[in-house]
C-alpha cells in the first residue's frame, strides 16, 4: 500500500488540476497560447481559482485564473514573457485582487468587504506593481483614500464620491482633533466605524 501512495497523489493531483481549469481562450490544463504551464502554477491554481486564460493588461501578457465568486470575482495574475509563463504571480502584498478594470493608465482592483467596498489603484509593472491609493466608501458620497509610497501609508484625504477614482476631488480640511469618526447621516450621534485622525486631511 505504502508503494502505492505516491502514485495515488500524482493521479488525485492531475485529476484536480484538470478540473480547475476551464478551458478558455487558447488555454488548456497544460499550456496557455502554446506555452507550458508550470508546475507551480498548477498547484496555485488548484487552491480555488477555475477560470484560466490570457489577458493583455497596459500592453503586458498575463497568465489570468480568476474564481467564479458572485460579488468578488478574485484573480492571481502571472507575467507571459519571451521565456514563458512566469511561476511567480504578481504579488500584491496580500490584498485581494478583484474585479479589475483599467482607468487613466492605472489597473483598479474593486471588492467588497464587511459591506463595504474597496478600490486599489495600482501603476502596473510587468511583475512588481505599485499600490497608489486604497479607496474606501464611507457613506455620505464620500470616499476615504490611503495614499501609498512603497507599501505605507504616507497621507489620507477625504473624497468626493465618483465612479472614476480620478475625478474624484478632495475635500480640504485638516483634522486638529485626536480622533474624528466619519458621519453615516447628517446627524451628528450617527457614526461609522471609519474615523480620521489629528493631521489627515479631508
Amino acid at each position: 500500500m505504502n508503494n502505492r501512495l505516491p502514485y495515488l497523489i500524482v493521479v488525485f493531483f492531475l485529476i484536480f488540476t484538470t478540473k480547475s481549469f476551464a478551458k478558455i481562450d487558447d488555454c488548456d490544463a497544460n499550456a496557455c497560447s502554446g506555452l507550458p504551464i508550470p508546475t507551480s502554477v498548477k498547484k496555485i491554481i488548484a487552491t480555488g481559482y477555475e477560470g484560466v486564460g490570457t489577458t493583455n493588461i497596459l500592453g503586458s501578457e498575463y497568465l489570468i485564473a480568476t474564481t467564479k465568486n458572485d460579488i468578488n470575482k478574485c484573480s492571481v495574475i502571472f507575467p507571459i514573457t519571451k521565456s514563458g509563463i512566469s511561476n511567480k504571480p504578481v504579488n500584491f502584498d496580500g490584498n485581494p485582487f478583484c474585479n479589475y478594470s483599467i482607468s487613466n493608465g492605472k489597473v483598479v482592483s474593486h471588492w467588497k468587504e464587511s459591506a463595504k467596498w474597496y478600490e486599489d489603484i495600482y501603476q502596473a509593472k510587468k511583475s512588481s506593481w505599485l499600490l497608489v491609493f486604497r479607496d474606501e466608501y464611507i457613506g455620505c458620497d464620500s470616499v476615504k483614500r490611503n495614499i501609498f509610497e512603497n507599501g505605507k501609508i504616507v497621507g489620507t484625504s477625504l473624497m468626493s464620491d465618483a465612479d472614476d477614482f480620478s475625478k474624484r476631488e478632495k475635500i480640504i480640511g485638516i483634522i486638529s482633533a485626536e480622533k474624528e469618526y466619519i458621519l453615516k447621516t447628517a446627524n451628528s450621534n450617527d457614526k461609522s466605524k471609519a474615523y480620521l485622525i489629528k493631521g489627515d486631511t479631508f
